[in-house]
């Protein structure tokens, strides 16, 4: 390891005298260590990570959004206390990329190691929650009025929650009718401790005949709405914006029990998709979602 990320780190603009490496234990996508060097007599670290290209199939594009984000909440951070510590800075390459691709086809990016902070990969607290979405939402905050074009989609729909959604749905149906594809595991979905397979078979069909049961109209229209938001997600046009909101607004007019359209509708609310920026609104629509 020593030997291969010194001949890493020789391709990034990094001042100073390689000393040592060592290996992050942490995270379970990207291979994290931090590299060590002299700087006039100071050690000074860097974080190197080799980007899971298998998770992340266009690292080039990964690294566009990256270095995007970076620099618009940079802009907003000017001047404020601090402000290197609050976000994160990318290490350039010595041809101005923000990556370094190794003969064996592996993707490098490189990093300020933030000095003084601690990341957890499990909660020890309510307080780490809090602090947590209180992160979240300033990041989101951060990017409420990023221009120029839209970010690389890296994960198709990882964040579209009505696609899982619609998706889980197809699966308790086929579950029902025993048909589980080529999985070796069932999905309980009723909690509480061990049971056994017929048991939980017996759930899922009495849950999915819950599903059946529910209006067709209902179920037709959270369709056609899921489809007009993604719809307008790949377009951009104004049309079809206002064409998913309208559909959205319909449903959690006339149905009471809709998470995926309250959800959805906050969103609309955020993007000004059919009505101007509403943040109390959309603040309001996922607190009702969420407690369905």
């Amino acid at each position: 390891m020593q030997a291969k990320l010194r001949e890493i780190a020789s391709h990034f603009d990094i001042y100073g005298n390689y000393l040592w490496a060592e290996t992050r234990k942490t995270g379970h996508i990207n291979d994290t260590c931090f590299g060590v060097f002299n700087q006039a007599g100071i050690q000074v670290r860097y974080i190197f990570q080799r980007i899971n290209h298998n998770v992340f199939r266009k690292p080039e594009e990964l690294m566009s959004n990256v270095s995007r984000v970076i620099q618009h909440i940079r802009q907003k951070l000017r001047g404020q206390n601090d402000a290197s510590r609050r976000v994160m800075t990318l290490v350039p390459t010595f041809d101005g990329g923000y990556f370094h691709k190794t003969d064996d086809g592996n993707y490098w990016r490189c990093y300020l190691f933030i000095e003084r902070a601690r990341t957890y990969d499990v909660m020890e607290c309510t307080a780490h929650a809090y602090q947590a979405a209180h992160a979240f939402g300033t990041f989101q905050q951060q990017l409420s009025d990023l221009g120029g074009d839209r970010l690389f989609d890296t994960i198709p729909n990882f964040h579209n929650t009505p696609s899982r959604l619609v998706a889980f749905d197809e699966i308790l149906k086929k579950a029902a009718c025993g048909d589980f594809g080529d999985e070796s595991y069932y999905i309980q979905i009723n909690g509480g401790g061990v049971q056994d397979e017929d048991t939980n078979l017996s759930y899922l069909q009495d849950s999915c005949q819950t599903l059946d049961n529910q209006t067709s109209c209902e179920e037709n229209l959270l369709e056609e709405a899921i489809q007009n938001y993604n719809q307008a997600e790949k377009s951009g046009s104004r049309a079809d914006k206002e064409k998913a909101f309208s559909s959205l607004e319909k449903i959690c007019a006339e149905t009471a029990d809709c998470p995926e359209a309250l959800y959805l509708l906050g969103m609309c609310c955020i993007k000004e998709w059919g009505c101007k920026k509403n943040l109390q609104r959309s603040f309001e629509l996922f607190t009702q979602a969420a407690q369905m």
